[in-house]
């Protein structure tokens, strides 16, 4: 990040040089109430103590927007402030108040003719599905639909070059996890080429990717049929799997072998990341998008269980140990339930259902946004419904509401039966 400021400090000093257009500043300011409903009995999180999730919070985040754009290049940065107090249900979750800066994007960017050169902090997202692009090695989930979070940036650098208007081709490195820390996971560069072509009725492109001897292929596309129906494809497949496993007790050459977390070292088989769907628009103008995803990556009824039947016993491990005469114990069952829940797999079951349906005039100057997602195998989804409303150009109010049902041995309640943001923002 520093590399990055400097780098920016530097272009623009020399501004008047490069820019042929008025530097553009904007900025949001979002005023934001969550609160959230927490499983009191999930075996993931005993009693609220690992998590620490708040019942409730309030905060402000000023969200601020410089770009600068001429003939040779781009500059611009994305700062944001946080400030947040919130209201706890345990020990581990007291009130507290806290204070953030950081930077979620930046781009310096050379432009060489049809070449350009960058460096940035960004949301590399691509593909056509509301929900998640199997085909990109960086973000595999892409919703955004609460407009009171964004999802963790990341460092690239990399080179792209437009043949023509049609077809581009790029190559990225993921420098950098940036915002996007996964704490039990030690972070490994990841190269992408990437190759995308825009017809008059579809488009595609397609991915090959490196990381850590792990290669990945994908390939995504769209074809608009006619004007309300387009369909669409996003797909990967690649050899082996980072998956956790859950290995019951059981007999072993030096006794008794207790509960284990462990990949298969024997996992060589080829795995196939697919989501179709299609979207509809409607006479008035509302859309509805329905989706279908198989990934063979992700775990089967038995291995879902030993997850489940894992979690649970080092829960009582967690809740029966003395903290204070026995701290490795309640440390380690705390880890492996930590650990549990990043298994690291790209879904928890292997067939989910997505529907989404978007309504920008439900009422004057309201919109609506619905969401459902289901695991046909796991059996537990989510619901979304996102209300919004222009109280006039600049100021904006609305409601995020998220209720997981389904099973409780699930992925989707680990944590929470359901969380409540209501909020305003307000644009400069």
């Amino acid at each position: 990040m520093r590399c990055a400021l400097v780098v920016l400090a530097t272009l623009a000093a020399c501004a008047g040089e490069v820019s042929a257009r008025d530097p553009e500043f904007g900025a949001d300011l979002v005023l934001f109430s969550s609160l959230y409903d927490v499983r009191g009995d999930s075996p993931y999180n005993p009693d609220n103590l690992l998590a620490g999730i708040p019942r409730m919070e309030h905060g402000a985040q000023a969200r601020l927007r410089w770009r600068m754009e001429g003939k040779y290049g781009v500059l611009a940065i994305g700062p944001r402030v946080t400030y947040s107090r919130a209201t706890g249900t345990s020990a581990a979750s007291g009130d507290k108040r806290d204070t953030k800066a950081y930077l979620q994007s930046w781009l310096v960017e050379g432009r060489l003719g049809n070449v350009d050169l960058f460096y940035s902090r960004e949301l590399m997202l691509w593909g056509p599905s509301q929900f998640a692009s199997p085909s990109n090695p960086f973000f595999t989930e892409t919703n955004q639909v609460n407009p009171f979070t964004e999802l963790p940036s990341r460092d690239f650098a990399g080179a792209r070059w437009r043949i023509d208007d049609r077809n581009t081709v790029a190559l990225v490195r993921n420098v950098d996890e940036g915002r996007d820390r996964e704490l039990l996971r030690p972070f490994k560069p990841e190269t992408a080429l990437r190759a995308d072509h825009v017809g008059d009725a579809f488009a595609v492109g397609a991915v090959a990717s490196y990381r850590a001897g792990r290669k990945q292929y994908g390939a995504y596309g769209q074809w608009t049929v006619n004007d309300a129906v387009i369909v669409y494809f996003d797909a990967a497949t690649f050899r082996g799997s980072r998956r956790l496993l859950a290995l019951a007790p059981g007999a072993a050459s030096n006794g008794t072998q207790d509960w284990q977390l462990a990949t298969r070292a024997d996992d060589r088989k080829r795995h196939y990341d697919v989501l179709v769907g299609g979207s509809y628009t409607f006479e008035g103008g509302s859309t509805v998008n329905l989706e279908y995803r198989r990934n063979t990556e992700g775990y089967t009824a038995a291995e879902r269980a030993a997850l489940d039947a894992f979690a649970v016993a080092q829960a009582g491990r967690f809740r029966g140990s003395d903290p204070f005469s026995n701290p490795f114990a309640a440390g380690a069952a705390a880890g492996q339930l930590g650990a549990v829940v990043q298994p690291y797999a790209r879904t928890f079951g292997r067939d989910t259902v997505y529907a989404q349906y978007v309504n920008r005039r439900i009422a004057p100057s309201t919109s609506l946004v619905a969401q459902v997602s289901y695991g046909l195998g796991s059996k537990d989804g989510s619901t979304t419904i996102v209300i919004s409303h222009d109280l006039n150009d600049r100021i904006k109010l609305a409601a995020n509401l998220t209720v997981p049902f389904g099973s409780r041995h699930g992925d989707t309640r680990r944590y929470l039966d359901s969380v409540l943001f209501l909020g305003m923002t307000a644009s400069f």
